[in-house]
């Protein structure tokens, strides 16, 4: 019966009359969490659980994986900041094989971040404009990382910055643009102080100390 719910629970229902070596490698994945929640342990170590699935795939394990923390500890190891976001309650980030720290995601944000990503996505032939609207706009800590025809990549560094300033900018952009029946963003700017930035970080301090140290 414990086999039989896990095999739907991962959807694996029509695969499991075939030998495992024919699976997927998503199908592998699977059942490999499948078999480490068998018997009901109160502790399970995954290792990389939704690496090389595709989205669609990576989401549902995800979702599963969250679905089974309910009265034991998951213990998980990732190259996936993405992953760690979604699944983990308190995150370890190792550098140089060593811990760096050990905290919430907020805790981790809160004392190692050095500002905000902001994501600007837009129609195609429209870059140009927003760039120069958001230059033109002269905002102290904000620079462009990364231009690409439908994004903008921007990083708040001060703690000070006014993120209140950009959206007003987009949102007078998009209101000349209206006016001409032209469309700007595909979806909001999005700001966020993300797990992937804070670990590259963490490299660079683990850097500068063994600098300091030689």
């Amino acid at each position: 019966a414990v086999v039989d719910a896990l095999i739907d629970k991962m959807a694996l229902r029509k695969y499991c009359e075939k030998q495992a070596g024919t699976y997927s490698g998503g199908n592998k994945r699977k059942l490999s969490v499948a078999i480490a929640l068998v018997g009901e342990p109160s502790v399970v170590l995954l290792d990389e659980p939704s690496t090389g699935m595709d989205p669609e795939a990576r989401r549902f394990m995800w979702d599963v994986i969250s679905a089974s923390t309910r009265g034991r500890t998951i213990v998980l190891t990732s190259h996936s900041m993405e992953e760690c976001e979604a699944l983990c309650n308190r995150i370890g980030i190792m550098v140089g094989g060593r811990f760096s720290c050990l905290g919430s995601l907020q805790h981790l944000k809160n004392r190692f971040s050095e500002g905000y990503s902001i994501d600007l996505r837009f129609q195609p032939g429209r870059g140009a404009a927003v760039a120069d609207a958001v230059a033109a706009a002269n905002l102290p800590g904000l620079e462009i990382v990364e231009t690409h025809p439908t994004e903008l990549k921007l990083r708040a560094k001060q703690e000070g910055t006014a993120l209140w300033r950009l959206f007003d900018v987009v949102e007078k952009l998009q209101l000349v643009l209206r006016r001409t029946r032209r469309v700007l963003l595909q979806r909001q700017p999005h700001a966020a102080a993300d797990l992937e930035s804070l670990a590259a970080q963490l490299d660079v301090y683990e850097a500068l100390a063994a600098q300091d140290k030689a």
